[in-house]
């Protein structure tokens, strides 16, 4: 009797030995390092903790994060001296701090000057009753016909009881008896003090001509010479004759 053939049973066999072949149904051998498993396991722990860090410090001031480096380093070589950590807090342990040094500051003077002293004490004469004057110089520029005062030369002598504050002169001269020349008092001579006397000079422009003049005679004209303070009030005047020609 013939034996009978199942197809079947041959793509049974086949399936099983594809099945027997798969890689899934390999074995498999894990080899597992206790160092890079450590390692890994502590980067990971250190992703996390930064996470958990960086949720918590938002609206905060900033926080300074544990530095992993010198613990990373025992394990990054299989020479790694544990005892490095040591020594490196040992030599930051020895290191001197300089700090800066402090200047010294000056003492501050806290005299007040003198000046100030005696200003303080100074008493201001706004009446006036003895102060001298003097026309002591009239400089002038003869043109040969006519000729131009440039400036004069004065002294005031202070009588009074205080501080007086000379602020302008008023001038006249014969044949012009129309026109006041007024000019400011020279800047040495603007405070006298009591007892005080002071020579200066000002500047004043006064044209003239001999024919305005009386008599024509140049060589004695009258200059009348007057001082104020700042409140237009007389402070003194002087009157003399002055030699125009030359």
């Amino acid at each position: 009797m013939a034996e009978k053939i199942n197809p079947f049973k041959e793509q049974q066999q086949s399936q099983m030995t594809k099945k027997q072949n798969s890689r899934l149904d390999r074995e498999v051998t894990i080899s597992l390092s206790p160092r890079k498993f450590l390692r890994g396991f502590l980067l990971v722990a250190m992703l996390l903790a930064v996470f958990y860090v960086g949720r918590f410090s938002v609206g905060a001031t900033a926080c300074q994060l544990p530095d992993f480096s010198n613990l990373m380093n025992v394990f990054s070589s299989d020479d790694a001296n544990p005892s490095g950590l040591a020594v490196a807090e040992t030599e930051a342990a020895n290191e001197t701090t300089e700090l800066p040094a402090v200047e010294e500051l000056a003492p501050v003077n806290e005299t007040a000057p003198e000046s100030s002293a005696d200003d303080a004490d100074e008493i201001v004469v706004v009446s006036y009753s003895k102060v001298a004057l003097s026309l002591d110089e009239v400089y002038k520029d003869w043109k040969g016909t006519w000729g131009r005062t440039t400036g004069i030369k004065y002294t005031i002598k202070n009588n009074e009881i205080g501080t007086i504050k000379p602020h302008h002169f008023t001038m006249l001269v014969e044949g012009y008896d129309d026109i006041d020349y007024t000019f400011e008092v020279g800047i040495a001579s603007q405070r006298v003090k009591a007892g005080e006397t002071k020579s200066d000079e000002a500047a004043v422009r006064a044209s003239y001509n001999a024919v305005t003049i009386p008599d024509g005679d140049l060589k004695k004209v009258k200059f009348s010479l007057f001082l104020y303070d700042a409140e237009d009030k007389l402070i003194a005047s002087h009157h003399r004759d002055v030699n125009l020609e030359d």
